[in-house]
């Protein structure tokens, strides 16, 4: 039967509804996949529903549904754009569920947890997501934002199913800030990623630049007031290159604003070779170069040295150095910590100001010195505390001899402040030590610090807030911390978790920086390295460095020269 037969067959006994009525509705001149068309798209119909008091539901395909989603998590709680219902349209919601069938969507992390491809003739899969049942609970409530999964997590071993802790999260991304290489793979054999100059070719020969410079002249036009601007990027492989062409378009482009970059490295690699540590070496070099440059940094690792080598220890817990589920969730809290006095409302720290104490004689580089939890008894005295060496609990999140010669500091102390323990914070059998009248804790440790570093630039800054580590984040913590994170002389059951934990930080520039540096010659040279690169191009390598031995002889000479001013 033709088509309009069978249409004909289906509508012949039902009445005939009467002519067509072809009318416009409204229409948005814009690009319909334009994230602007569609938060326009949104606003408007928002405004269309307020004045009728219903909620707005509003349709859209595949694509521009993903777009709306990410609009509409971002907005602020207050926003009444948080109310309005996202519903993916009905034919992307079925051909979705029909293409789904027998088969499990990559990177979803069903695969780890059933262990197989696909659904279809294997039977084994149902045993696993039977056996899987509480993590695939625990994942997905996570997910939806289930408070009460915490307290039930505690005792979880998460090492086998993710791997890093940011897995298992959910950020919800602005489509602009997430920009893709068109010539290199992720860990591919065939396309890696590893060479300083592969990130430079990148940006020269694809549309990386291009995008890059767009995604970042519409956020910045998006501040009321741009402050500067911040730059996380491995220092060990290809992102190397693309973070000194990214610094080089900001200080084009933004010269008089500050810039902070983190290069990021890891404590350990699970499949390592000398010809590998050469590259990463050169790599890491390159982009120490690159920083000192352009802008202020801070090298950010766990390892000890940064050529082959393991993690260093941190008191009270007990990570795992090749896991970057483990080491990423103490760089991510000391991230979050370093940032967390101009990120809080009302706060009167502004970011450039902070970073103005550092940037005496050309100083470009400081290190990161954590207490991870803050050591401290609960009963203990926080002033008389502060008033003893403590050099053993602080870890210097970069390869660095500790020195008490520092110039300049930022120290943040977190989850100190708790009203029921201010009188055991700071009480002192020592007068000089104890809090004055009228006087705040943040006071009172500033006033400690200057005691103690009385010819250093000091910042401090006590904020109320203890880091939550509640799951997804590793319970590497020993027994001797308690669920709050205080020094306990009894053991913490082992059901129960650490749900949060006080912190301390402390941002320096003095005589650490020059041992960092110190540290990477030493590892250069230790690879030979020192004068030449020309051994370096061999054939199991699909790439090398476009750099000439005198320019590298060059780099090595500036380096060594710059943590001169560190003495």
């Amino acid at each position: 039967m033709a088509w309009s037969a069978f249409m004909w067959s289906i509508y012949q006994k039902i009445p005939h509804p009467g002519k067509s009525n072809i009318r416009f509705l409204t229409m948005i001149n814009h690009n319909p996949s334009d994230i602007s068309c569609v938060y326009s798209t949104l606003m408007h119909a928002n405004e269309r529903h307020s004045r009728s008091g219903k909620t707005l539901v509003i349709n859209f395909d595949q694509p521009l549904y993903w777009q709306l989603k990410c609009i509409v998590d971002a907005e602020p709680v207050t926003s009444a754009l948080r109310n309005a219902i996202a519903v993916l349209g009905e034919f992307h919601t079925r051909m979705s569920f029909l293409g789904a069938m027998g088969f499990l969507m990559a990177d979803s992390g069903l695969t780890e947890l059933t262990h197989a491809d696909s659904v279809v003739n294997n039977e084994k899969v149902f045993y696993s997501l039977l056996w899987q049942t509480n993590a695939v609970y625990e994942l997905i409530f996570f997910f939806l934002g289930d408070s009460n999964i915490s307290s039930t997590t505690g005792n979880r071993n998460l090492e086998s199913h993710i791997k890093v802790w940011t897995d298992y999260l959910r950020p919800h991304f602005h489509p602009k800030s997430i920009l893709l290489t068109k010539e290199f793979e992720y860990q591919s054999p065939a396309k890696p990623f590893n060479f300083f100059d592969s990130g430079v070719l990148e940006w020269n020969k694809s549309y990386l630049g291009e995008d890059i410079e767009d995604s970042l002249r519409f956020f910045a036009e998006g501040c009321d007031v741009l402050q500067g601007f911040q730059l996380l990027f491995d220092a060990h492989d290809g992102f190397s290159g693309v973070a000194e062409k990214t610094l080089e378009l900001i200080h084009e482009e933004y010269g008089k604003k500050t810039t902070h970059a983190f290069p990021v490295m890891p404590s350990r690699f699970s499949s390592d070779t000398q010809e590998k540590a050469k590259v990463r070496l050169i790599n890491i070099a390159l982009s120490f170069n690159s920083c000192i440059e352009h802008t202020f940094f801070t090298p950010l690792t766990l390892a000890k040295t940064y050529g082959l080598s393991a993690g260093k220890g941190v008191s009270y817990v007990n990570y795992i150095d090749s896991c970057d589920y483990h080491t990423s969730a103490i760089i991510a809290s000391a991230l979050d910590t370093l940032t967390l006095p101009y990120r809080l409302k009302n706060s009167n720290v502004r970011w450039e100001e902070l970073l103005n104490l550092f940037s005496q004689s050309d100083r470009k580089l400081s290190t990161l010195n954590v207490q991870f939890p803050f050591v401290m008894n609960e009963d203990e005295s926080l002033l008389e505390l502060l008033g003893k060496s403590q050099e053993d609990v602080w870890t210097t999140l970069c390869p660095s001899s500790k020195s008490n010669a520092v110039f300049s500091q930022s120290i943040v102390f977190r989850g100190l402040q708790d009203s029921k323990r201010r009188r055991s914070l700071c009480v002192s059998n020592d007068h000089k030590m104890g809090l004055r009248r009228d006087e705040s804790i943040e006071e009172a440790v500033q006033r400690c610090y200057l005691n103690k570093f009385p010819q250093t630039l000091n910042s401090i800054n006590v904020v109320d807030l203890p880091l939550k580590t509640s799951s997804p984040f590793p319970q590497f913590f020993v027994k001797s911390v308690s669920s709050t994170g205080y020094i306990s002389n009894k053991e913490r059951p082992g059901s129960e978790g650490v749900n949060s934990i006080p912190m301390g930080l402390s941002l320096q520039s003095g005589e650490a920086c020059q041992s960092t540096l110190d540290i990477l010659l030493q590892d250069i040279a230790s690879f030979g390295l020192s004068n030449q690169l020309s051994h370096i191009r061999a054939k199991s390598f699909r790439t090398s460095f476009n750099l000439e031995n005198d320019e590298w002889k060059e780099i090595m000479e500036k380096i060594d020269c710059y943590k001169g001013l560190y003495t």
